[in-house]
């Protein structure tokens, strides 16, 4: 069982910086993590949750952990109506005539921290929706299990490389030990994506054309 403690420790025995203790490596280490669930679909990340629409609005928050990838949206009263995915607020808008009709949710779109939707329901709705989260900061006592291949080579290099390009900031010439770190991060986060492979079940009902128009 490898825990950031012990990646801490592998880290200072290549980077004698006596400026980066294990709390400072610790939060590089948790910003690998980002960076990496941000580019890759990291499968632990995948969670869902539950928004209720306003009665006078017609977008609601996301939850707080909401990072990317809406997958699904479902109402919980009527499990088998079908919502619609949109990739963009503008794309789901001009598929309507109207933007202030009431009704049940028919489309769905986030964007930013909101998800807004079309129709407006006359009662509060509860939305199901599937997604990939934020990934929660990690103790120094605690394993990386989120990332779920390559773990320790990600997190040191990438450790690794941001406290290289902090030191050799303002150098002359090459900034060798900066390069090689960020080099080898890449390698091995290449590595993770044809691990993981490519994304098996995409979004349901992600429309991207103009096809058709509600009315």
């Amino acid at each position: 069982m490898t825990t950031l403690d012990d990646l801490y420790e592998e880290v200072a025995g290549i980077v004698h910086e006596s400026s980066y203790d294990s709390d400072k490596v610790i939060a590089l280490f948790n910003g690998a993590i980002r960076a990496i669930s941000e580019i890759v679909l990291l499968p632990e990340l995948e969670t869902s949750g539950t928004v209720t629409t306003s009665t006078t609005l017609n977008y609601v928050a996301l939850p707080d952990d909401y990072q990317r990838k809406l997958r699904d949206c479902k109402d919980t009263l009527n499990p088998y109506h079908e919502i619609q995915i949109y990739g963009s607020v503008p794309l789901m808008n001009a598929k309507f005539s109207r933007l202030d009709y009431t009704g049940p949710v028919v489309a769905v779109a986030p964007m930013g921290r909101s998800l807004f939707y079309q129709r407006r329901p006359s009662t509060a709705t509860p939305l199901q929706i599937n997604y990939y989260a934020i990934p929660e900061a990690l103790q120094g006592h605690e394993e990386a299990t989120i990332v779920p291949a390559f773990t320790d080579e990600l997190l040191t290099n990438y450790a690794c490389w941001k406290i290289y390009s902090v030191i050799e900031e303002g150098m002359d010439g090459t900034k060798t030990q900066t390069q090689f770190y960020q080099g080898q991060f890449m390698v091995f986060l290449n590595q993770l994506k044809d691990f993981i492979g490519p994304e098996q079940n995409k979004p349901i009902h992600i429309i991207d054309d103009l096809w058709g128009c509600w009315t």
